[in-house]
């Protein structure tokens, strides 16, 4: 019995040592990230978006790649609620399999918004009150990215700034938006999709009409988040195939779907920046 506790002590003993042989720099309901495990994440979302790998772009990205974190931790939440989920990936291993595990919970995560759409229950009816809703009426192609405070709105206001910054200089805002953005339509760079007149909240609706399009919007303060938008075009519904008033309304409802889902995870989240 004494050998056991013995080798209890041995093992909390030198897992301790691990944790303290390296700085903190978020932990997520329990579930410590380190600081290499950042500067990991960092230098593949700099090499991802074409920003030249150095200490001053990592210290300026490194508090999107935090959030990263949290938005994977958050999508593993809802997965593993629905699907059979194996994490083996071990954070503390080479950058190549945090990269890995990224694109794992993208797949997964794909498949499970997927297997929900798939159950959602519409009818032509629906699409006809769709249709006639923005029947004639002017919309606009928006993009966002996303950048949450968490506890530091000064770290989420300094890269969002960042951000907009690479893209003034000729940066595409759709790959900015799939790598560094924290919303859930981040993947798709940063789509919201065809959105009308008043059909957001009232901040965001004049700042969406009153843009030139193909313009980026200053960072906006909205929900505990900074916000970029970008107005990418602007018509007029007057097409009545039904193949796209489809594909617009699904767009719309996937979007609507992983919103309220992601939301919901994120508002039980405990974190802590250190």
């Amino acid at each position: 019995m004494l050998n056991k506790i013995f080798y209890v002590l041995i093992i909390l003993i030198l897992n301790t040592n691990i944790c303290l042989s390296e700085s903190i720099s978020l932990i997520i309901n329990n579930k410590i990230i380190t600081d290499s495990n950042i500067d990991d994440m960092t230098k593949i979302m700099l090499i991802k978006s074409g920003i030249k790998v150095n200490n001053t772009n990592i210290n300026k990205f490194k508090f999107s790649a935090q959030n990263i974190f949290i938005k994977q931790h958050i999508k593993k939440n809802i997965i593993k609620k629905h699907l059979d989920y194996t994490d083996n990936i071990n954070y503390n291993k080479i950058p190549i399999k945090i990269l890995y595990e990224h694109r794992q919970d993208k797949y997964k995560w794909q498949n499970y918004i997927q297997e929900t759409m798939n159950k959602q229950k519409y009818n032509q009816e629906k699409l006809n009150d769709y249709f006639n809703d923005i029947k004639g009426k002017k919309l606009r192609n928006i993009s966002i990215i996303v950048i949450p405070w968490h506890n530091d709105r000064k770290k989420s206001y300094e890269t969002i700034i960042n951000i907009r910054n690479e893209i003034i200089n000729g940066k595409d805002f759709g790959k900015m938006a799939n790598i560094f953005s924290s919303d859930i339509n981040s993947h798709n760079n940063g789509q919201m999709g065809w959105i009308a007149k008043k059909e957001l909240v009232k901040k965001i609706d004049l700042i969406i009409w009153s843009m030139p399009v193909r313009q980026v919007s200053p960072p906006i303060n909205l929900n505990q988040s900074y916000v970029l938008i970008k107005v990418n075009d602007e018509k007029t519904q007057t097409t009545q195939n039904m193949v796209i008033i489809e594909k617009q309304y699904l767009e719309k409802l996937e979007y609507k779907i992983s919103k309220r889902k992601f939301e919901y995870e994120r508002n039980k989240l405990k974190v802590k920046y250190k």
